[in-house]
């Protein structure tokens, strides 16, 4: 159903973005207001 399909697309999204959030934490220092993992 398209329901299942957009959640299913959301999360993936959710995740490249904390990925990519990971990837630029590793790189840079954290940016103030956002917290660490």
């Amino acid at each position: 159903s398209p329901e299942s399909l957009r959640s299913k697309v959301d999360e993936a999204v959710a995740v490249l973005q904390a990925h990519q959030a990971k990837e630029a934490a590793q790189k840079s220092t954290t940016p103030a207001g956002v917290p660490s993992v």
